[in-house]
């Protein structure tokens, strides 16, 4: 990997620092959706076993068994689609993120392996970011970027980001 230094180690440690505390945000976002979608998930559980939950919500009384279980499956989708969500950065796709999560049944908040893409005229900056509980890491790669254009590179990342940030 080309190494930075100057001016580009500056951004790309700000650019980390960022997407660091970012993900810290995100997490405390997920535990509120996670815990919507477990609650969903209960839910379901009881419906699928014929539990009487209409005096609870008397609104099931006017739906059918399969219809109260259509409606369930389609808020945790939404929960789940909610989560992935809160990783997006630039609501104009300047940004490409794609998030990948890995929800284990012994923890309470999935992990994440976010990678956010940034396309420079000088080439593309990749910042990946990385879950586990409530830790993330943040790495960025530019491989793919000729050494004497890192920091120009860098530079036009940081650019994007702040509009990006302008935006939300």
């Amino acid at each position: 990997m080309p190494r930075c230094t100057g001016y580009c180690r500056v951004m790309s440690e700000t650019l980390l620092n960022f997407f660091k505390e970012n993900a810290v945000g995100v997490l405390a976002k997920c535990d509120v959706r996670m815990a919507d979608c477990r609650h969903f998930e209960q839910f379901m559980h009881r419906v699928t076993n014929d539990e009487d939950l209409s005096s609870e919500l008397p609104e099931l009384k006017s739906l059918t068994k399969k219809q109260c279980l259509d409606v369930v499956r389609k808020l945790i989708k939404k929960c789940h689609q909610d989560i992935v969500n809160l990783w997006n950065i630039s609501a104009t796709g300047r940004i490409k993120t794609t998030v990948d999560q890995t929800l284990s049944p012994t923890e309470l908040v999935p992990r994440f392996k976010v990678q956010y893409d940034f396309k420079t005229i000088h080439g593309l900056v990749q910042v990946v970011v990385t879950t586990v509980g409530r830790n993330a890491t943040s790495e960025i790669n530019f491989d793919k970027i000729k050494k004497n254009k890192i920091d120009l590179a860098i530079e036009e990342a940081d650019h994007i980001l702040l509009i990006a940030a302008l935006e939300k």
